[in-house]
């Protein structure tokens, strides 16, 4: 009886001990949880991409009209010219874009603010980290597309400056090289800044589950 008693005993000494090293590994797990959405959090503040992207975009737009405005002069008018109609548009879709993704961001920290008492959840930091992940990679995936898109477009029609003379089949092959030479490029070019953005989502999506 006493050999039972002991063993009994002993059980749930075990036991209170597993459950001593469940609840710490918790804590530590939640406090580790929490420092890295704090950490990310702080880094979509601090990181002032918001400039370089723009600054990026003017050079592409600066590029385009001079090249344009030169073929006009030099050639009159022509279908050439129909390269800055389309970047406007493009322009004017990705503004759109961003400021649907701004106001989500608002939104998102807007309803943290509206937590009482203790304060916003792990599920709103998320959600808010996550919104302006999402404007951030907005922002430079639609400025890759603009220049794998549009730089070839400017370098094919400064080829005008150079010969006039190419043949619908030269036309065609210089438009296939242009693209995808300028296609690989450009994904290189701006590959880092999209895959962190969507490393730090899934690092996010994980602690979320």
């Amino acid at each position: 009886m006493d050999g039972r008693h002991r063993e009994h005993k002993y059980q749930e000494y075990i036991q209170r001990i597993k459950n001593a090293k469940d609840d710490v590994t918790a804590r530590l797990s939640a406090k580790g949880e929490d420092s890295t959405i704090e950490n990310i959090l702080e880094d979509l503040r601090t990181r002032g991409d918001r400039s370089e992207i723009m600054t990026i975009q003017v050079i592409l737009v600066v590029l385009t009209v001079l090249v344009n405005l030169t073929s006009m002069i030099v050639h009159g008018l022509g279908l050439w010219q129909l390269i800055s109609l389309a970047l406007i548009i493009f322009i004017v879709l990705y503004r759109k874009k961003v400021r649907d993704g701004v106001q989500l961001v608002s939104d998102r920290f807007q309803s943290m603010q509206d937590i009482t008492g203790t304060g916003p959840s792990k599920t709103d930091k998320i959600n808010y980290a996550l919104s302006g992940l999402q404007l951030k990679k907005t922002r430079w995936s639609w400025t890759r597309n603009m220049y794998t898109f549009f730089f070839p477009l400017i370098m094919l029609n400064a080829l005008l400056f150079l010969n006039t003379d190419f043949s619908i089949g030269q036309w065609i092959l210089l438009t296939i090289i242009a693209y995808v030479a300028g296609g690989y490029f450009w994904n290189r070019f701006f590959t880092e800044e999209v895959e962190d953005l969507e490393f730090t989502e899934e690092e996010l999506s994980e602690i979320e589950q």
